[in-house]
């Protein structure tokens, strides 16, 4: 029995630590559960190992037998204090190398701006760096396994830890409503809500130059932010909504000319038997439809902020582009096939 528990000690130093020492050598960490972190992976790691060992130990210990006495057994129990040591040595390094980098990490980190921008996309993005998130999840682990010494600057951290969350789900959705609208938004529709933008990116640039993740008081900032971004992104997707829906309208004609050859066949004439009846009908339904394009064409107008500004060059441009998707639609109608 002595035999098979010596034999067991030494499987777990050169099959468990040394493999583990060998690929933390290589790859920078030790190889552990993909949702853990690193540095609290490696010590819950390590302190199942020491239990593990000490399993067996205390339970070979407990045999009513004189083998528990013997030198052999003392070479065991000698052999184990050493992995213990080992074990408890790496622990003590790795930690000490994590809590000596991390105040200062913290320190820098937070009081990084809230935004960073592409000079030529002009979209922007959230600059939270990496580095916080991975501490929030260390210092979370670290708690869950009682580790004493963990930095007061990474406990204040993790004690907002929630209001992180808060912020960066507020300027994330924020983030993409406004790249989305400098991405899908065509000049005829950005010239009608330049002043909207121009307001906009008079907050971002706060969020730039003044603000950083250390400031007072910026959950106020967010929210009046994300509100004129969500307000101006629904009032396009509105007004682009009721464009496609012009667009829906015309397909049929487009589809169907209003005259077409007999049988379907190219080699013959144009069918235009009945053809006051068929430009009669055809003038009625486009003229429904022309009612239900004014009325969309007025909702865009609400949207945009041109009801009293209906000569605006800025409209006149946007109308125009309208009038052009209509134009090509109802060429497509009396054309021949």
């Amino acid at each position: 029995m002595s035999s098979i528990l010596n034999t067991n000690l030494g499987n777990v130093l050169k099959l468990y630590f040394q493999e583990q020492l060998s690929h933390q050598e290589k790859y920078g960490q030790f190889i552990l559960d993909k949702y853990m972190p690193p540095v609290a992976g490696s010590l819950r790691w390590m302190n199942s190992l020491c239990t593990r060992l000490n399993t067996q130990i205390d339970s070979f210990k407990t045999l009513q037998h004189p083998i528990t006495q013997s030198q052999e057994a003392k070479d065991i129990y000698e052999k184990n204090e050493i992995i213990q040591s080992k074990i408890r040595d790496l622990q003590s390094k790795l930690f000490l190398e994590w809590i000596q980098v991390i105040p200062d990490q913290i320190e820098k980190n937070m009081k990084e701006s809230l935004f960073k921008r592409d000079i030529q996309t002009k979209k922007i993005r959230l600059n939270f760096n990496p580095q916080l998130s991975a501490i929030l999840r260390e210092v979370h682990y670290l708690k869950l396994i009682d580790q004493d010494g963990i930095p007061e600057k990474a406990l204040e951290l993790e004690e907002k830890n929630e209001t992180m969350r808060k912020f960066t789900e507020k300027l994330n959705s924020t983030i993409t409503w406004y790249n989305k609208i400098r991405k899908t938004t065509r000049d005829v529709e950005y010239n009608l809500i330049a002043t909207e933008i121009s307001n906009i990116d008079s907050l971002i640039d706060k969020g730039q130059t003044q603000f950083s993740w250390n400031s007072q008081d910026i959950w106020d900032y967010m929210v009046n932010l994300h509100g004129l971004v969500e307000n101006l992104q629904s009032h396009l997707e509105k007004s682009k909504t009721n464009l496609e829906e012009i667009r829906n309208a015309l397909i049929p004609y487009a589809r169907q000319p209003l005259f077409e050859r007999r049988d379907g066949r190219k080699d013959t004439c144009l069918h235009i038997e009945s053809r006051e009846e068929r430009v009669a009908k055809r003038f009625s339904e486009i003229k429904q439809e022309g009612d239900r394009i004014r009325f969309l064409l007025n909702e865009n107008m609400h949207i945009f902020k041109m009801d009293q500004n209906a000569c605006d060059p800025k409209w006149q441009k946007y109308i125009d582009y309208i009038d052009d998707i209509v134009f090509n639609y109802l060429y497509q109608c009396v054309g021949c096939r």
